[in-house]
């Protein structure tokens, strides 16, 4: 007796033979190979962004270095316009006394030649005085009276 029962029957899976069985590692497979290619995308993708970053930050390293160059020059030429002021000034300390000279000599002519008490004598001391301590306009003044009580 042969018993049809379907559900006695054991399964039968159509194989053919040479065929391996698949398993459960394929699955996992495909899915490490997704998660390796989407992992390389976004490493590829961060490259890229880091990428143009690095020419952004490489831009401005630039800008501040060109700004830095142009800060060193204005400022080693503001030394230079230092040193030159620096050397007028010696010079022109130089003619100052140099003038200084030439006032005393002139102050000193100025009251040997005014010993006397006329008009002429009294400007030239006034003139010799102003010479040593007054302004400009002062000493002008005073060689406008020499030159007139003198008969210049």
């Amino acid at each position: 007796m042969t018993d049809n029962n379907p559900s006695q029957t054991a399964p039968t899976e159509s194989v053919e033979e040479g065929q391996p069985r698949r398993g459960k590692a394929v699955p996992v497979l495909v899915a490490l190979v997704v998660v390796l290619v989407l992992a390389a995308g976004a490493f590829g993708t961060l490259w890229f962004m880091e990428k143009g970053d690095h020419r952004a930050t490489n831009d401005q390293l630039t800008a501040a270095r060109a700004d830095a160059d142009a800060a060193k020059a204005k400022g080693q030429k503001a030394e230079a316009r230092e040193r030159e002021a620096n050397d007028t000034m010696m010079r022109n300390s130089g003619e100052q006394e140099k003038a200084k000279d030439k006032i005393t000599q002139a102050y000193v002519a100025i009251t040997a030649m005014s010993k006397g008490s006329t008009a002429c004598a009294q400007a030239g001391r006034k003139f010799a005085d102003v010479l040593s301590s007054g302004t400009a306009a002062d000493v002008s003044n005073a060689a406008s009276g020499v030159v007139s009580a003198c008969g210049g």
